[in-house]
């Protein structure tokens, strides 16, 4: 009975009628104006959160600020002494330096079984790593930790999340081999990117030989990795990238170069989705003020009706706010619950950039949801008076 007397007062009674009567008529251009906000929060989100999400990006790919791969021993000879002169020259100094030979190949693993040799098909590609194998006395020259293992034992880590094995099966067409496994929690070569969406298991292996006859053939390469101090003149990077250009086939990464290069990278992307995001927002505005003045002349003759039963205008106006926000209200409120739902569809494409940060992904959407209702605000505020005029 009380929702029955508040319904009927003439201030609740029109905005309430008019409602469910615009529901009914204007459903699509409402939907329309709800995907529109949702594009351009998710548009500027992805962008915001690649833009503050550099650092984090870029330690993902390299955690040290020089990683170098050589084919050959006179390639490493030659490089290693190139990097000496160079650290005389600028009075650089060394942290973290590693050096180790690593064995790249791929393989299936089920369960606790891990298959090479096998031709990838769509049945098995979920079950695919990539396999990096490194002997321990390389492992251990470098290591703050030493790491010693037992006969048919063999140490794994994981760039993604842990396996959580005791026993590991390694088999081809022809041999299989069970070993125990030691999962390691940290590891100083690479470190481990959560919720990362390549499959890549670095295994530690007493000798190569132990399992050469299993694995088969793989790619050798060396690997020179290190970082320097913050003392050192930038200039050391640009002449360390000149060096190493002219040494031919090999491939390095310099973390100081590729932050430099990374708007090369990725600017041409970020421009792309702000662009986009002011072509929405153009859109939603012009969709927003055509549909305020199209209603506006249909109500017209409505509110005509209502001055002649002696509505007065301070309620006409009350009633026409309460309407505008309670229907505008609504694809504000389905785009914010679409662009939550969303964050998480965001998570997944950024993890292939190598954005982990989730916290910077939903903070950015946070600041954006933020500006957007205020521009929405305004964009409502702004074209309720047009509205409110024609109907006057």
């Amino acid at each position: 009975m009380k929702r029955s007397k508040k319904f009927l007062k003439v201030e609740n009674f029109i905005p309430t009628s008019n409602l469910l009567f615009r529901m009914s008529k204007n459903g699509i251009s409402l939907a329309n104006i709800c995907i529109l906000s949702t594009l351009i929060l998710l548009a500027l989100t992805t962008a915001s959160s690649v833009f503050f999400g550099k650092e984090t990006m870029i330690d993902n790919r390299l955690n040290r600020d020089v990683y170098i791969e050589t084919n050959s021993e006179n390639e490493t000879a030659s490089i290693k002494e190139s990097i000496n002169i160079l650290k005389e020259e600028y009075q650089a100094t060394f942290v973290n330096y590693a050096e180790y030979d690593e064995f790249t190949t791929d393989a299936i693993l089920k369960e606790d079984v891990m298959y090479f040799g096998l031709t990838l098909t769509p049945e098995n590609i979920s079950n695919h790593w990539a396999i990096s194998i490194i002997p321990l006395e390389d492992y251990n020259n470098y290591a703050p930790e030493k790491l010693s293992l037992e006969e048919n034992e063999i140490a794994i880590y994981s760039l993604s999340n842990s396996l959580n094995l005791s026993t590991l099966k390694m088999q081809n067409q022809a041999l299989q081999k069970e070993f125990k496994i030691l999962e390691l929690d940290s590891f100083y070569i690479k470190e481990r990117i959560q919720g990362y969406l390549f499959r890549h298991l670095y295994i530690v292996v007493d000798s190569i030989n132990e399992i050469n006859e299993i694995v088969g053939s793989t790619e050798e390469s060396h690997v020179i990795s290190f970082d320097v101090t913050e003392e050192v003149d930038t200039e050391f990077f640009y002449s360390l990238d000149d060096t190493l250009k002219s040494k031919g086939t090999i491939f390095y990464e310099i973390k100081k170069i590729v932050s430099d290069e990374w708007i090369m990278y990725f600017g041409g992307g970020l421009i792309l989705l702000i662009f986009m995001s002011l072509l929405f927002m153009m859109t939603f505005i012009l969709t927003l003020y055509f549909k305020q003045i199209s209603e506006g002349y249909e109500d017209a003759k409505r509110y005509d009706i209502y001055r002649k039963l002696g509505v007065s205008e301070k309620i006409i106006k009350k009633s026409t706010n309460k309407q505008m926000l309670r229907i505008f209200s609504i694809p504000l409120l389905g785009a914010l619950l679409h662009g939550i739902f969303s964050l998480f569809l965001i998570r997944r494409i950024l993890l292939a950039f190598r954005m982990s940060n989730f916290m910077i992904i939903l903070n950015s959407f946070l600041v954006i949801a933020f500006i957007f209702a205020v521009v929405y605000y305004i964009s409502y505020k702004l074209t309720s008076r047009v509205y409110y005029r024609i109907i006057s």
